[in-house]
């Protein structure tokens, strides 16, 4: 009877610690979650100016190169260490825009970074602690955003708890290669910059990286205005969820659909455009879907897988489309995504 009694406490006991140990974890991972989110709100708003050291993987090339970040009120201008005369980077909350001073332009790159759909985020990535660390000479706290679908470190963050600013970024693609990194090695909050510096200037000329910028609309919308109605692929990856539809138009004036997934980190994007001409043969360069002087239409009939290093793309001719998939997954899965176009 003594026995089954102890018995009994010791397996008390052990549920009971087992209970602590996973309700701490939990309480631990709320936390974790709550300074993330910070990262993104609150920490966006603190002005600094701060040094960095920016790392990028191009072509297979980790390249780096020292940097001045400056930030306030939801904008990061990053230039190069000797001020505002040269290229700079500037995120306003909304469009990561290129700066060039020489020309007065300014070229929108992509949406911002900062915009993010927790929902989306949260069910495909494992939210991680990993414990605290000295960046820029201040405590932050690490964390890591682990894939569902991939089991790999998609993104760490050092984050400062004091001002909820992210002091360290380092960014992993699919298959766990580090492909872009950002520290900062020194932050002066009391020299947050002049609101102007944080602004695309007045009388520049704004372009897009990706010949005009988006348009939101629905399949029939973009048939009207083009020569063609697009096809939605039948295959999306697991935790990808459609944005929407977005309407673009060449230099040369013609149209192309882009199908836009987003997995609350990652973007697949599914490119598609008529050919134009007798018997379908493309005319001009064709920026923007990778046509060769309009032979494109004559090429590809079997797929050509283009590595960017943090992202693959694929593109082949299908029927009387040109397709192009793009997106940070293995090749296998884009290939899916490619062959699930219907014929017509």
């Amino acid at each position: 009877m003594k026995l089954r009694r102890a018995a009994i406490i010791i397996a008390g006991a052990a549920v009971l610690g087992l209970g602590a140990l996973l309700f701490g974890g939990h309480m631990k991972r709320a936390a974790a979650e709550r300074l993330l989110r910070a990262a993104y709100a609150d920490g966006t708003q603190v002005g600094f100016t701060g040094e960095a050291d920016i790392g990028l993987l191009v072509d297979g090339k980790w390249t780096e190169r020292r940097a001045r970040v400056r930030q306030a009120n939801g904008r990061r201008r990053i230039e190069g260490p000797n001020g505002p005369a040269g290229a700079a980077l500037l995120d306003d909350g909304k469009t990561l825009w290129q700066l060039e001073p020489a020309t007065n332009t300014a070229t929108g790159l992509s949406p911002s970074e900062r915009r993010r759909n927790w929902q989306l985020l949260l069910g495909n990535y494992r939210l991680r602690p990993e414990g605290e660390a000295q960046v820029a000479g201040r405590r932050a706290r690490r964390l890591a955003l682990i894939s569902r679908r991939g089991r790999r470190t998609a993104l760490r963050l050092w984050i400062d708890p004091e001002t909820k600013v992210a002091l360290r970024t380092d960014s992993f693609d699919a298959d766990g290669h580090l492909v872009a990194r950002t520290i900062l090695d020194s932050v002066d909050f009391s020299r947050a910059p002049p609101r102007d510096v944080l602004r695309v200037p007045e009388g520049w000329r704004r372009t897009w990286a990706s010949d005009s910028p988006a348009e939101k609309l629905s399949i029939e919308q973009f048939a009207a205005k083009a020569d063609f109605m697009p096809r939605p692929p039948s295959y999306i990856p697991r935790g990808y969820a459609h944005d929407s539809l977005y309407g673009r138009t060449c230099p040369h004036g013609r149209r192309y659909a882009e199908f836009r997934y987003r997995d609350g980190l990652r973007t697949l994007s599914l490119f598609e455009r008529h050919p134009r001409g007798p018997h379908g043969r493309g005319r001009g360069r064709g920026r923007g879907m990778g046509w060769r002087g309009g032979r494109g239409w004559q090429m590809d009939r079997e797929p050509a897988v283009i590595d960017q290093g943090a992202t693959k793309s694929i593109r082949q001719r299908k029927a009387d489309l040109m397709l192009i998939v793009t997106g940070d997954l293995p090749v296998a899965e884009l290939l899916r995504v490619l062959e699930s176009v219907p014929e017509e």
